[in-house]
């Protein structure tokens, strides 16, 4: 922390307004290459800020319901108790977008687009900055190399090189982890360069790419995060809200495509992925009798690939013609 008589500056906090200036300024020089106002990206700017932050809370506290019955409606403004999520932030970035859209009789989708790569840029400085407040850690290195353990197909005797960053992350005991922040923030950064480099047929197919890799990668991170992870019971929330997405932009895609057989073909695919991920959560806790025997290792290899087939199945419904 970093304090200036009363004002505190946290070191995730500065990353995270960092980036999001960053991010600004390439909102800018794409808004401009799209050919668009130029009071575009300061609207933008005046209410994106406020409604992602405020977003980001709402639901971390919507979430965390219990906080209301300690400390009521004043649980929502209790800014520096911590508690923000990536989705609130996301719906008030769409919000902003929309009411920018709106403000300057301009098209929401290419604004979405045009904004699509900066969000991935700001995620991922934000999943890189939570290394600096001990979360996004994964599994214990040396339980994992174990082979009392069952985790992993692999043995190393010696895995001294394993501990350290970009590997490895101390948490608050001193024992070495994984980083999965920084697998999650590497995730952000291919998306951001693929946004950058998408050939869109239509307005919005950027934005929903973008969405649409964002939420098979967050349902990866999640199974291999071991940290505080928001749950409802022994379900992880973001991995259900990523479901959801995905749902929501197949269906969307079924109906723009007009295409029966390719929507079809589409939804069977999306639905086997989903399956798959599903069976892989439950294989990992050893609930799964014929799969426990698989490392666990295997188990999220055949997650990530599962979450791949849903990107490719939804895409196909995207690529058809209207």
């Amino acid at each position: 922390m970093i304090s200036f008589g009363p004002i505190h500056i946290y070191p995730y906090g500065l990353c995270i307004a960092v980036s999001a200036a960053l991010a600004l300024l390439l909102a800018g020089k794409r808004l401009r290459a799209q050919g668009m106002k130029e009071e575009t990206l300061s609207v933008f700017a005046v209410l994106g800020l406020p409604l992602a932050f405020l977003f980001a809370r709402l639901l971390y506290c919507l979430i965390c319901i219990d906080g209301f019955e300690r400390q009521g409606i004043f649980y929502l403004f209790d800014f520096t108790a911590g508690g923000y999520t990536m989705y609130g932030a996301i719906l008030g970035g769409c919000l902003a977008a929309l009411l920018t859209a709106r403000h300057t009789a301009q098209s929401f989708a290419r604004i979405a687009d045009a904004l699509a790569a900066p969000a991935a840029l700001v995620i991922a400085a934000g999943r890189m900055a939570e290394g600096l407040v001990g979360q996004g850690y994964g599994w214990y290195i040396e339980d994992w190399f174990d082979p009392y353990m069952e985790m992993s197909l692999f043995h190393l005797e010696n895995y001294d090189w394993l501990l350290r960053f970009p590997f490895g992350t101390p948490d608050m005991y001193g024992e070495w982890c994984w980083a999965i922040y920084v697998v999650e923030a590497v995730l952000a950064l291919f998306i951001f360069a693929l946004s950058l480099r998408i050939d869109e047929r239509r307005p919005g197919e950027t934005a929903m790419y973008a969405l649409l890799m964002l939420a098979c990668a967050q349902i990866l991170g999640e199974s291999l995060r071991q940290d505080a992870v928001l749950r409802f019971g022994f379900v992880r929330v973001n991995q259900v809200i990523s479901a959801l997405i995905i749902a929501a932009l197949l269906a969307f895609g079924c109906i723009r495509a007009k295409d029966a057989r390719r929507s079809l073909t589409a939804s069977i695919f999306t639905l086997l992925g989903i399956a798959v991920v599903i069976v892989m959560e439950f294989a990992l806790e050893k609930k799964v009798v014929l799969l426990e025997s698989w490392p666990m290792d295997v188990c999220y290899i055949v997650t990530a690939l599962a979450c791949l087939s849903i990107v490719f199945s939804v895409r196909h419904v995207f690529r058809a013609r209207a």
